[in-house]
């Protein structure tokens, strides 16, 4: 399966919605699309995992460069809904605390 990404704007905030795997042949297009949605200056931009079937470590380099970004532009980066396996590699590597995480029940 192929990484697809889509930007969408809602009342909340920005958001990217990404959908596929996210591994060393995607990770620089999600970290490209994590600094478009930076770059509109929002005080909020959240990337909504839900569609995510995979994630390895380049996946998870280019989500905590983001991060960085987001926290050096005081914006606040929220990780929306994230698959399963997204939830367990933010748990093995206790990135889940670190992160700010919503479910779509709080969101």
């Amino acid at each position: 399966m192929h990484t697809t990404f889509s930007a969408t704007l809602d009342p909340s905030g920005e958001h990217l919605e990404v959908l596929g795997e996210v591994d060393l042949a995607s990770a620089d297009q999600f970290a490209a699309a994590m600094d478009l949605l930076l770059a509109r200056g929002t005080s909020r931009a959240c990337v909504r995992m839900a569609g995510v079937t995979f994630i390895d470590s380049s996946g998870l380099a280019a989500l905590l460069r983001g991060h960085r970004s987001a926290a050096d532009r005081n914006i606040t980066l929220v990780v929306v809904e994230p698959s399963e396996p997204v939830r367990a590699l933010l748990r093995l590597t206790a990135l889940d605390l670190a992160l700010r995480i919503e479910d779509a029940d709080t969101h």
